[in-house]
């Protein structure tokens, strides 16, 4: 049997500063976690269920962490259903988790370092599960208060199959919101890549050996005193060419929008329903390619991005999980001057995303010498596209791929700048080699 085994935590998790809610304390953290799968039943006594379990850790004190107070922490748990965004239910229609709170501390007066809390065991303290099919899909946002800088969080679903002794796990770990703005301004947009979306015709629930991806998107502004606002994610699919993905009949997202804020706080894009409601329908058994995700509105700091793809065995709860992580690009360098009307009326470059070469349009108002380069995130020169004397009107020059000395540059976001005597122009490039 294939076991997923996936660890989340390698992305850093930076600080969320309540200025606002928390003026005279230390600063707190926020943390995501993208995907809660609860089945009624555990998996030492049930087959075929999932159990979800958070371990909270607190580290302060100990040998080698740091010389601060050892003040502990409070970790406040809110859980949102999936499908709705609204406060997770039990079957007597109580909230789970709207939050629950616990309490770390050094093992002093009975607080002890490390908390593990099983979902399951929360859904049945406020009323258990509808029936024994029922699965629950939920996200949560976990708020961390006192002494955050020594909390860790972590987060497991495990998959029971025919024994205790038969499980598949996944790390969903637990993920950073972001520095919320206070008050709410708007901000950057932010831009991630999804390196990889695997989608075969059929559903999980319904199908033998069929994948299902799933792209979460968890909004967490405006819960525990923390500032919010709104968000809208445009997620944009391509084919593992650079080419638009497309369906039977047209295209699947170009882009998709999710809007987010206070009372809708999750959206998942399930890559199977948009493919055959935007789509028309699979146009092939298989789809293969990635994504681009556009994080934008009022705070878009406050969200939270991530991807699943799910492959069921031999039923809908003999299944492995794997988690394909967004990596965030930067929305623009320094690059050198900004755009400016006069010489340079447009630069764009294409396919964007690219996956080999990239040819760049550009419009010159009248002939000039000018300087195309190719910037780094931060603003570095890599490459030389071209340099000399070109004529007025539109024409194009072609890029390789590659940086000064010839070597083939690395995946990632780059932008080409345009520039002459009296104008430039800047335009972006997401560049993603095979």
């Amino acid at each position: 049997m294939f076991i997923a085994h996936n660890r989340f935590l390698t992305r850093s998790l930076a600080s969320l500063v309540l200025a606002c809610a928390f003026a005279s304390t230390a600063a707190a953290k926020a943390f995501v976690l993208p995907h809660v799968l609860e089945k009624s039943g555990t998996i030492n006594t049930t087959q075929f269920t999932f159990d979800t379990q958070l371990f909270l850790t607190y580290s302060g004190g100990l040998a080698g962490v740091g010389s601060g107070p050892t003040v502990g922490a409070d970790c406040s748990l809110y859980l949102f259903d999936t499908a709705t965004g609204h406060p997770l239910l039990s079957a007597t229609s109580q909230e789970v988790c709207n939050p629950c709170t616990f309490t770390l501390g050094t093992g002093a007066n009975g607080v002890a370092r490390k908390q593990s809390i099983r979902i399951d065991d929360l859904i049945t303290a406020k009323g258990g599960f509808t029936d024994a099919s029922q699965v629950m899909h939920a996200s949560g946002v976990m708020q961390v208060t006192g002494d955050a800088d020594n909390v860790a969080i972590d987060c497991f679903v495990v998959n029971s199959h025919t024994s205790a002794f038969d499980l598949s796990e996944c790390s969903v770990g637990a993920h950073e919101i972001g520095t919320a703005p206070c008050p709410p301004v708007a901000s950057t947009k932010r831009v991630f890549v999804l390196p990889h979306v695997l989608e075969k015709s059929g559903t999980i629930s319904n199908t033998q050996f069929t994948f299902d991806s799933d792209v979460l998107c968890t909004y967490g502004g405006g819960l525990s005193g923390v500032p919010g606002g709104n968000a809208q994610v445009q997620l944009y699919l391509y084919d593992n060419t650079g080419a638009v993905m497309r369906g039977s009949t047209s295209e699947v997202c170009n882009p998709c929008i999710a809007s987010l804020d206070a009372t809708t706080r999750t959206h998942d894009f399930k890559l199977e329903d948009l493919i055959t409601t935007n789509g028309g329908g699979f146009d092939a058994a298989t789809k293969l390619g990635f994504g681009i995700a556009v994080v934008g509105g009022a705070d878009p700091d406050g969200v939270n991005i991530q991807g699943f793809v799910v492959n069921s065995h031999t039923s809908p709860f003999d299944l492995s999980v794997f988690g394909f992580d967004p990596q965030p690009i930067v929305a623009a360098p320094t690059a050198g001057v900004p755009d400016q009307s006069g010489l340079v009326r447009s630069l764009r470059g294409s396919p964007n995303p690219a996956r080999s070469s990239v040819e760049f349009a550009l419009d010159l108002e009248r002939g000039s010498d000018v300087d195309l380069a190719l910037f780094d995130t931060a603003g570095r020169r890599v490459a030389t596209i071209f340099h000399g004397h070109r004529a007025a009107g539109p024409g194009t020059v072609q890029w390789n791929g590659r940086d000064a000395a010839g070597a083939k540059l690395a995946s990632g976001v780059y932008f080409a700048r345009l520039s002459g005597a009296d104008g430039s122009r800047l335009t972006k490039v997401v560049y993603l080699p095979n």
